[in-house]
């Protein structure tokens, strides 16, 4: 007997051995950081901007979660056309973090009297919709610091209680937290300039960089304010030269502290990767991307959201180098990813469908492109962002390849639904709007119904002009068009007019060959 009672103790004690020496089955939980809400004296409306930021960057330092940027919360929500003024109800943050795919919000409200500064933080079960705990922790403007900290650290331990199906339990040790308070702190007179700019950065992004450059005169080793300043200057405001110098300093401060395999520094490869791309530089962009894969394989990050998105950053640079192979394989990667981390009922996932739509068109797919269009469209009406900008351009794109396999009724059906969303959405006078009356235009062109299309090149050419985006090339090839509308109509003065304007507006986009081949039927028509 005592034999048989020890092989089942030993049975037991292997078990959980055995059991022990696997993972926790499940995936990282996802972590979505709503804006901290102040409703005080604007002087002190910094302090959300700074704490989001830094609860937003702590988390990204614990390798059991995934946090999402705040980036991707102000894209969502402008898809979802809540608008970026204010802050929302508890109900509203829910659905925001639904389309996201997160499991859990953390988000809350500020006060400030005189030097004290009180936090009220809440920890959001999305499942439940519920409120799962509220923490109130008290500080000082001189230990703001520190007052993060205990904020970071306290949601954290509340988020170790909170259990969600097929999510890994958030587990916090003591290497986590050591990284997250022995972290770089700048003076707090350079860390509320870097919060000010945050504040202004969508709404006012030259001032923003003001506030960056201040706050890196007091702190020159922030890096946090230098790739913030390189992504304002180089992909906000497209000064690609001044964006690199900031990330080039940024580097250069990270790896003197030996920074080179931190999440901070993959971050920043990807932003610098990002302005490469967008000045057109992709097998530069790719160079950059590449490190920051490798940075991040080698801190396990691959199953994460921002793994998942660089493998989409890869993928938009070979479809700039028309490379839609290799895009696809990249696209592909982040698909599985995303579907792996159950992320596949959310926006990203949603415009994942579109790129991949895009790039079969690229090659000429266009039945398999329309597949992965219908997917998105399901996916927007399921997640109710049928009224969205985002739905009005995946509008416009399946009707682009209705226009690209000729048939052109069925383009025009789906450029008007585009043109619906944006009507009610009040969207008359975008650029997007503008480029889509420029596409019906084309299909009425097709269609032979030549006074329809110049009505509709002619209300495309005014909204250009009302925004005073003339110099682009969209606006030349409005231009063109409808020099062509006129060739055809006979009318040549008009017609040379606007060959020469199209040439000029060509020519100042670099498109030497555009610019050439428009002048050169403005010369035949003797203009």
């Amino acid at each position: 007997m005592k034999t048989i009672k020890f092989l089942l103790f030993s049975m037991i004690i292997c078990l959980l051995l055995a059991q022990s020496a696997f993972p926790a089955s499940g995936r990282n939980a996802n972590i979505l950081v709503y804006p901290f809400e102040y409703n005080g004296d604007s002087k002190y409306s910094w302090i959300s901007s700074g704490l989001t930021d830094t609860v937003i960057s702590d988390l990204g330092r614990i390798k059991g979660i995934n946090v999402f940027s705040d980036d991707d919360r102000k894209r969502t929500i402008k898809e979802m056309e809540l608008g970026m003024t204010g802050l929302f109800n508890e109900s509203t943050v829910v659905k925001v973090g639904n389309v996201m795919g997160a499991n859990i919000i953390f988000l809350g409200s500020l006060q400030v009297a005189g030097d004290k500064i009180r936090v009220n933080a809440k920890l959001v079960n999305v499942e439940t919709s519920k409120i799962e705990k509220t923490i109130k922790i008290d500080g000082t403007m001189d230990q703001i610091f520190e007052l993060q900290d205990k904020v970071v650290l306290g949601l954290l331990a509340e988020t170790e209680k909170v259990n969600i199906a097929d999510v890994k339990p958030v587990v916090v040790d003591d290497k986590d937290k050591s990284r997250i308070t022995n972290k770089y702190k700048p003076g707090k007179d350079a860390y509320e300039l870097y919060a000010n700019g945050l504040r202004i950065m969508g709404s006012d992004p030259k001032g923003a960089l003001d506030y960056f450059n201040k706050a890196i005169n007091i702190s020159p080793e922030y890096t946090a304010a230098l790739s913030m300043a390189g992504v304002v200057s180089g992909s906000t405001l497209t000064r690609f030269k001044e964006g690199l110098e900031y990330m080039t300093a940024a580097e250069k401060v990270l790896i003197s502290r030996g920074d080179e395999k931190t999440d901070e520094y993959a971050a920043l490869m990807i932003n610098t990767g990002i302005v490469y791309n967008s000045k057109g530089e992709p097998d530069r962009a790719l160079e950059y991307y590449d490190r920051a894969e490798k940075i991040m394989i080698n801190l396990n990050r691959q199953e994460s959201a921002t793994y998942a998105s660089l493998m989409t950053g890869i993928c938009n640079a070979y479809i700039a180098k028309n490379s839609h192979d290799r895009a696809l394989e990249f696209c592909s990667k982040s698909r599985e990813i995303r579907e792996r981390l159950k992320m596949q009922n959310s926006s990203a996932y949603a415009t994942l469908m579109v790129n991949i739509g895009i790039i079969y068109k690229a090659k000429g797919d266009f039945d398999r492109s329309l597949d992965y269009y219908s997917k998105s469209e399901a996916l927007m009406g399921k997640l109710g962002m049928n009224g969205t900008t985002a739905y009005a351009t995946l509008m416009m794109d399946e009707g682009n390849v209705y226009y690209s396999k000729k048939d052109f009724d069925k383009s025009l059906e789906y450029y008007n639904k585009s043109g619906e969303v944006r009507d009610k959405l009040g969207l008359h006078d975008s650029a997007g709007y503008a480029d889509l009356l420029n596409n019906i235009g084309l299909v009425y062109y097709a269609k032979g119904d030549f006074d329809r299309a110049l009505e509709n090149y002619s209300k495309a050419v005014e909204k250009k002009e009302k925004l005073g985006v003339q110099k682009s090339v969209g606006y030349g090839n409005i231009l063109f068009n409808t020099a062509v509308i006129y060739h055809k109509k006979g009318n040549s003065k008009m017609a040379g007019e606007y060959y020469r304007k199209s040439s000029e507006i060509y020519k100042s986009c670099g498109l030497n060959s555009k610019a050439e081949n428009a002048l050169k039927k403005a010369k035949e028509l003797g203009f």
